[in-house]
């Protein structure tokens, strides 16, 4: 069964393992439900298991709790695989944990507001290349979408609870490949070169995305050009064109009379 597993998640362009199961532990405890377990392994990783894979799986990662260790699982496939790209997205979590564990006084300096706005406002910048690859890159997209014609906002809410206008660089190729735009890694990272504005290439800015392939509804017409129609309306009355403003002019004529 694992080196099904080894097989599977060793495909080129494929999700990292760990950051799949990591949507659904936001501590970061290495654990996470049965059911969220097999869900991805079967919607975000395409892996399909028989019923004695299944089972074996659980009876090697599943704790007493009831709670499934898929850090154990990643760690086991990362050795069989020997791949270090694979093990390269959890090092500096490693170094970080080792480091606490190391130096626990040790009083890491809080940035000031003006840094975290630098920070914030920190993009990759593009050459020339990748701005052609980009834009030919937005045309596809858009392209497909009006052709699925699939609300996008909603599943990028799925991910963004806090509503923070952000994902993670992996949830970003998780819901394109959810609303039929699957991109390839390459792609991934030149949307992210693109997107990402705080500094860093793992938090992506969903917005500016949405704006190129899903731009909002044109605005309702606003209340001064709802008069301004009405004054130029015309209705018939015996058989005559009769603008309306004259008409109701007319109206309260006989009225006061």
């Amino acid at each position: 069964m694992n080196h099904k597993l080894a097989a599977a998640t060793g495909l080129p362009g494929q999700l990292p393992l760990r950051e799949s199961f990591r949507d659904f532990d936001s501590l970061r405890r290495g654990v996470c439900s049965r059911a969220q377990a097999e869900s991805v392994f079967i919607s975000a990783l395409k892996i399909q298991l028989d019923e004695s894979d299944w089972r074996s799986l659980f009876q090697q990662f599943l704790r007493p709790d009831g709670m499934f260790a898929y850090d154990s699982l990643c760690r086991h496939i990362e050795s069989k695989l020997g791949n270090p790209v694979c093990v390269h997205s959890s090092t500096q979590t490693h170094f970080e944990e080792l480091e606490a564990e190391h130096y626990p006084v040790r009083v890491v300096p809080v940035p000031t507001p003006s840094e975290l706005r630098i920070a914030q406002e920190d993009k990759a910048s593009m050459t020339p290349e990748e701005l052609v690859r980009l834009t030919t890159l937005k045309n596809r997209l858009k392209c497909q979408v009006q052709q699925t014609r699939k609300i996008m906002l909603p599943t990028f809410h799925d991910f963004d609870k806090r509503r923070t206008q952000h994902v993670t660089r992996w949830q970003l190729w998780r819901i394109l490949g959810m609303l039929d735009l699957p991109v390839t890694e390459e792609e991934l990272d030149l949307l992210c070169l693109w997107l990402c504005d705080k500094g860093n290439l793992q938090e992506v800015a969903y917005r500016p995305l949405l704006a190129v392939l899903d731009p909002p509804a044109k605005e309702p017409l606003q209340e001064e050009t709802i008069q301004e129609g009405l004054k130029e309306s015309i209705y018939y009355k015996n058989g005559k064109i009769v603008p309306l403003a004259e008409s109701m002019k007319k109206n309260q004529e006989s009225i006061q009379k």
